[in-house]
């Protein structure tokens, strides 16, 4: 069996990138519960907010990619121009 990374299955790359910001509005959300931030839980959620935002920052970064990850360009002809 062949495994396929999501770096060359565009489809499961573009699952993944749509998975990032639904975890980054979740824990938005989550943040912003009455009471949350100053509990255990908000630093929890603080965490989860800082991982997503920087997993997105580094996929829309204009950057050259690192080690073979997608862009958006990968999945747009119109945004290599």
């Amino acid at each position: 069996m062949v495994k396929v990374r999501k770096r060359d299955n565009k489809p499961a790359a573009l699952d993944h990138a749509l998975y990032e910001i639904e975890m980054l509005a979740h824990s938005l959300q989550a943040l912003c519960r009455p009471g949350v931030p100053r509990s255990r839980d908000g630093s929890g959620w603080l965490e989860v907010f800082a991982i997503h935002a920087r997993n997105l920052n580094e996929f829309f970064a204009k950057e050259e990619e690192k080690g073979g990850y997608m862009k958006p360009h990968h999945f747009a002809a119109f945004l290599n121009q």
